[in-house]
């Protein structure tokens, strides 16, 4: 796994090639409904993510560097079937209280849609078997 700030400079390297303009947001609109054939990356303002978290098991979050700040990834419910988009963005630690890891979001995210790769996704199992375990389900 690469180191913490390799992450962190990779992430910024991403956004200064990204371009951003007024019309960023709406083309994302746009490509979500009609989301072109394989992966494209989009510059958005985070917080003008038009998308709905599914929950909190929908963050990932990388190794932090010497100063606290980290990475994170958010999975994001996407309106069209076989469409997976997918956010990177920097957080920043803040240091309030010592005892708690608290932070605030950059301003710009890393957006990914994808529609070339299949996922997983886990689901309960059969309600009259003994065993209530989840299970994996591979989507193709």
């Amino acid at each position: 796994m690469p180191t913490p700030e390799a992450l962190l400079a990779w992430f910024d390297s991403r956004l200064e090639s990204l371009p951003y303009d007024e019309n960023s947001l709406a083309s994302f609109v746009s490509s979500l409904c009609a989301p072109p054939v394989g992966i494209t990356h989009t510059k958005l303002l985070y917080r003008s993510v038009p998308l709905q978290r599914p929950g909190p098991k929908s963050w990932t979050y990388f190794p932090a560097d010497s100063t606290g700040n980290r990475l994170a990834r958010i999975s994001y419910r996407s309106p069209q079937p076989g469409v997976y988009v997918t956010a990177m963005v920097r957080l920043l630690r803040r240091v309030a209280d010592p005892e708690i890891d608290s932070y605030s979001v950059s301003d710009f995210a890393v957006v990914t849609l994808d529609n070339l790769n299949s996922y997983g996704k886990t689901e309960l199992r059969r309600v009259d078997q003994t065993n209530k375990r989840r299970k994996v389900c591979i989507l193709h």
